[in-house]
């Protein structure tokens, strides 16, 4: 297979999804992309797609090229090789239309396990790259909220510098929010997670770097261009501002007070290995105050509500646990209610599920004790009403007070209620 999909030029308004795309092989074609390639196509959505073992030398599975309002959701880049996997680029064609910003978001994403090429003599690898153009400065603009980006490996040799999860370049404008980027490596002593290069900006919220070898963030250019831009808010970056290579003296680096260099505590052990745990710092420690023009998903990585607690986490998790009273949903349409609340002899349950698995509804006391399994079956996804008339597992009424009723799917907590019994 040469190109999985190819988008012809100035076919706007569609959309893809529920698909896997694999083995394209962009290396035995010219333009050396491995899987889908759109260029001049406005105003289209790719989402619930697998993207695996693709090769390519420029980008080894999907490339979006001069188009503008591209939405990319619920992607999963996995053992991809060659170049990035993932290319976000703009550009002028001369005799073709007027040159327009583009603009590009990437939400829900996970870029992991994405690896060089070793049949070539250039290698790469990695997760992202955007670029624009050097005569244009904001030339697009990439937007990657709640995304992962994990276990991803660069071999580009020196004098070049490499990042291996993501790199902003030639003009772009780059937003990474509650992302979540661990673990990835380059080989280049010179490079890091993020890279940030020639008149590029990188505006970063809510994020967690930690563990990227051989460092987090580099910034470098040459005089030619003009300076590039970082600004970080409520992040936890590994090593703090001290730790950013900044290779040349004219760029502008703004970090602020709210952010930490603290280890996040990720719960290695469990389903989700970048989640956080309990004594995480990263817990409540975002910051909703975010441009008008960001706008955060209505949950995080492992299904869970994105704004849980007493405000929104760091990184692409939400720290979310059934029974603590103090987690009360902020999430604008619940997946779970409770109606009348509070109530004297009983109240209905009502309750939405998005995927078929296991659902379980459980009560638990405000001591965070299980008092009574209300609904535990297996069903499609749908909803459903029934009725608790207040009592414990046994049959017996259960004292006036605060009870926290928890949904969980598949083994995953996904939102709770406080009801009131009087």
């Amino acid at each position: 297979i040469i190109h999985i999909l190819q988008g012809n030029v100035y076919t706007d308004n569609y959309s893809i999804k529920h698909l896997t795309l694999r083995n394209g092989n962009g290396n035995v074609n010219a333009t050396h992309y491995g899987a889908l390639i759109t260029d001049e196509n406005h105003n289209t959505i790719f989402e619930d797609l697998l993207v695996t073992e693709n090769i390519g030398y420029t980008a080894s599975s999907i490339r979006i090229s001069r188009s503008n309002n591209s939405l990319l959701k619920d992607i999963e880049f996995y053992k991809n090789h060659g170049g990035k996997t993932f290319r976000a680029a703009t550009g002028y064609i001369p005799g073709g239309p007027p040159f327009t910003a583009d603009t590009v978001r990437v939400v829900n994403c996970i870029f992991r396990e994405n690896l060089p090429d070793y049949d070539t003599t250039l290698l790469f690898g990695g997760g992202a790259i955007v670029k624009g153009m050097q005569s244009k400065r904001d030339s697009i603009t990439c937007y990657f909220i709640n995304c992962e980006f994990k276990d991803n490996l660069s071999i580009t040799p020196p004098p070049y510098k490499s990042s291996c999860a993501l790199a902003a370049t030639d003009g772009s404008k780059v937003y990474l929010v509650n992302s979540t980027i661990g673990n990835n490596t380059t080989t280049n002593p010179y490079g890091a997670g993020v890279g940030l290069t020639y008149s590029s900006s990188l505006i970063i919220y809510n994020s967690i770097l930690y563990g990227n070898i051989p460092a987090e963030l580099y910034i470098a250019s040459d005089e030619s261009w003009q300076d590039c831009t970082l600004e970080i808010y409520n992040s936890l970056i590994s090593g703090g501002e001290a730790g950013i290579r900044v290779y040349d003296p004219y760029h502008t680096v703004y970090y602020d007070s709210t952010n930490i260099d603290l280890d996040p505590l990720w719960d290695t052990s469990g389903t989700y290995p970048y989640a956080l745990t309990a004594a995480s710092p990263c817990i409540d420690a975002g910051t909703l105050d975010l441009p008008a023009h960001i706008q955060l998903p209505d949950t995080d990585l492992a299904g869970n509500p994105r704004i849980s607690g007493g405000g929104i986490d760091m990184g692409a998790y939400e720290y979310f646990l059934v029974g603590l009273p103090e987690l009360q949903q902020k999430k604008p349409q619940p997946l779970l209610k409770a109606a009348p609340n509070p109530f004297n002899y009983g109240t209905y349950i009502s309750y939405i599920t998005k995927e078929s698995g296991h659902i379980i509804i459980d009560v638990y006391d405000m001591n965070g004790r299980k008092v009574n399994t209300l609904m535990d079956v297996r069903q499609l996804p749908g909803n459903g009403k029934f009725y608790w008339d207040g009592t414990d597992d046994y049959g017996r009424e259960l004292p006036d007070g605060t009870y926290i009723i928890g949904l969980l799917i598949n083994d995953r907590e996904i939102q709770s209620v406080k009801v009131i019994k009087q």
